[in-house]
């Protein structure tokens, strides 16, 4: 599942608490509840789930690499579909 934040959510919050938010809205959209989570970097305190944190999560372990390749194109995605939509401020530039 995809979890997301709103600028304003980032601005409000503070991008560590936003990147939380999105993590947790990712976890509750899936059918199952997890037993146990891989979160890459360190241990979160609100994440509401059992989960074990990696350091360098995406290098080390094939889950959380795969994890951040769903996220990076999801990203882009998003990023080719904001050029479209506001062209001239370069974001389909904003890619990979």
């Amino acid at each position: 599942a995809l979890g997301a934040a709103s600028v304003r959510e980032i601005e409000r919050l503070n991008i560590l608490q936003a990147t939380i938010l999105a993590m947790r809205r990712a976890l509750n959209r899936l059918a199952v509840r997890p037993e146990r989570v891989l979160v890459d970097g360190r241990p979160v305190a609100t994440l509401g789930y059992d989960h074990e944190a990696i350091v360098g999560g995406d290098a080390s372990c094939y889950v959380i690499a795969c994890a951040s390749i769903v996220a990076k194109v999801t990203r882009d995605r998003l990023m080719g579909a904001l050029a479209v939509r506001y062209p001239g401020y370069g974001w389909d530039r904003n890619m990979g």
